[in-house]
């Protein structure tokens, strides 16, 4: 006979077995389980982060995290592209590198994009204090490069595009992630907006060229058949000039 439901021992309920952790010998259910994790974290809170600190210091944690890392990086050509993408414009910044594949992307140069940065700057910030660390700042991106599809052109010139970098304190960027603030969503609409009508600019002008370019074979060609129709009127003149000169000096011969 097989079990439909089961009892927790904590709330003393019968519930159904999907309630309960597959293959757990604990006879708790999820609900019971997740509000003792929780009372038990807010009650212990700084010795579990202690604890979690310490961990992290581990050659087997590392090792671990490298590991998690790098499968990641290869399963995923979209983490592949942001990771390069990071690199890249960290490089870019730090001055190890003189150029690379997202300054086409980037829609400036590194000069005039250190200066759109600095006219960010926010007081406590320096070229000196960039990296990772308390009172430290690092690159950010008003839309994030999580956001968009990095094997995509488009996507890869609106959010790479300098106008979307800014630069954010360690802890505020830890603490925004992959989102766009409240404070952010008004200059976030902007920028997509006039990199929408830049685009849409762009390919009007890349239109009206082809559309010349297109044209121009037939305007060459009736330029051309006007030319040669001038130049046959014109010699058949001067052929009717000369015979008419001609015949006039035959009637002087003859008188």
């Amino acid at each position: 006979m097989v079990l439909v439901s089961k009892k927790c021992t904590k709330c003393k309920e019968s519930k159904p077995k999907a309630s309960f952790h597959k293959g757990k010998t604990n006879p708790w259910c999820r609900e019971c389980s997740k509000a003792y994790s929780k009372l038990h974290y807010d009650e212990n809170k700084l010795a579990i982060l202690a604890r979690q600190a310490e961990l992290k210091k581990t050659s087997k944690y590392k090792e671990a995290r490298r590991k998690r890392s790098k499968e990641a990086y290869r399963a995923s050509p979209q983490k592949r592209v942001r990771q390069s993408a990071h690199t890249a414009l960290t490089d870019l910044l730090s001055g190890k590198r003189k150029s690379s594949w997202v300054l086409k992307h980037l829609g400036c140069t590194v000069t005039e994009w250190k200066r759109h940065l600095e006219s960010q700057f926010k007081p406590g910030m320096n070229w000196d204090n960039r990296g990772v660390g308390k009172e430290k700042w690092c690159l950010d991106h008003v839309v994030p490069l999580s956001s968009a599809d990095l094997q995509n052109k488009d996507e890869l010139d609106r959010v790479l595009n300098y106008k979307n970098t800014q630069p954010l304190f360690q802890q505020e960027n830890s603490s925004k992630g992959a989102r766009i603030l409240p404070e952010e969503e008004a200059r976030s609409f902007e920028y997509k907006t006039n990199l929408a009508v830049e685009k849409a600019t762009f390919e009007a002008e890349v239109k009206a060229e082809n559309d010349i370019r297109n044209v121009m074979p037939d305007v060459i060609i009736a330029l051309a058949d006007k030319e040669e129709l001038f130049i046959v009127e014109y010699l058949e003149k001067i052929d009717f000039k000369n015979n008419g000169f001609q015949q006039a000096e035959k009637k002087k011969g003859k008188k």
